[in-house]
This record gives C-alpha cells, structure tokens and sequence, in this order.
C-alpha cells in the first residue's frame, strides 16, 4: 500500500477520533455526572488534526479551562493504540507552559496526598507514553499523577 494511501487512512482515524472525543465520548461522561457539580467538555478538533485528543471530567470552580487546575482526563494517543484515564493538571496556566519542575512539584504532592488518604492501587501507572514529543502530550505525560491505560482493543466494558 502506498504511503499516501496509509495517510489517508490515518486521518480517516484521525478524524473519526475528533467526531469521537468532540461529541459522542463527552455526551456518554455527562450522563455519568448527572446531577453532580462535573462537567464534560472534549477536544475542540473538528479536523482531526489535534495529535493527542482529549475528553476531561472537571469541577468549572477548580478547574475553568483545560490549562488550569485538576481534573480526570482521558487521553488519546497519537497513534490511536492506546487510552489512559488519567489524573492530570492543568500544564499551562497562560500562554507559556509551567516550568517542568513545578509540574513534577505538584504530582508528588498529589502523589503523596492520595497515597496517604487511602493507599494506591497498584494497577495505576505513574507514567503514560502519548507519543506526541514536543507536542502538547507532553504536558499531559508531565502532569499525569495515576492512570489507569488500556490498549485500543483493550478497554473494559463500562461495568
């Protein structure tokens, strides 16, 4: 198969993950968080051109925007092989991304608050490859304090 064949199929892939994670994925998430104070909100790629799409969980009060506060996040890598679930951070307050040690700052204190509260479950990783180096992926790799990671055929039933 050509190169420019398997192009066209990625950004098939591409775009069917943008129609995903922009309405189908955030409209099941909010029937999940009905009633409660969460929103759902997805990548705004109506192009399929975002590498690392994403759908977040979020309290509008901690966490207004995508580059600020905390929420849970899932995170599509730029393959489309895998999925995380992650705990994540805002990595971006403004324009410039927060300065990589104060990111670590902030997942080990994260870290060492939840494992305190009630332990840690020994499946969540401490780490997530999103294959997006020097793209926004990044960010979320940095910001990630668990996650729980499944590959594309690989992802539990909702129960």
């Amino acid at each position: 198969m050509s190169a420019h064949v398997q192009n066209l199929m990625a950004a098939d892939k591409r775009l069917e993950r943008g129609r995903i994670v922009l309405t189908e994925g955030p409209e099941v998430l909010r029937q999940w968080v009905a009633g409660t104070e969460f929103s759902v909100e997805g990548t705004k790629d109506t192009d399929g051109k975002t590498r690392v799409p994403w759908i977040r969980v979020y309290s509008p009060e901690i966490s207004p925007r995508e580059n600020q506060g905390w929420y849970a996040v899932y995170l599509f890598a730029a393959d489309g092989g895998r999925v995380f679930l992650s705990l994540n951070q805002g990595s971006r307050p403004g324009f410039l991304p927060m300065p990589r040690n104060s990111i670590e700052a902030r997942v080990q204190a994260a870290r060492s608050h939840l494992a305190g509260s009630s332990g840690v479950d020994p499946r969540l990783l401490t780490e997530i490859m999103l294959g997006d180096p020097g793209g926004p992926g990044g960010g979320f790799e940095a910001g990630n304090v668990y996650a729980f990671g499944y590959e594309a055929n690989g992802v539990p039933d909702d129960a």
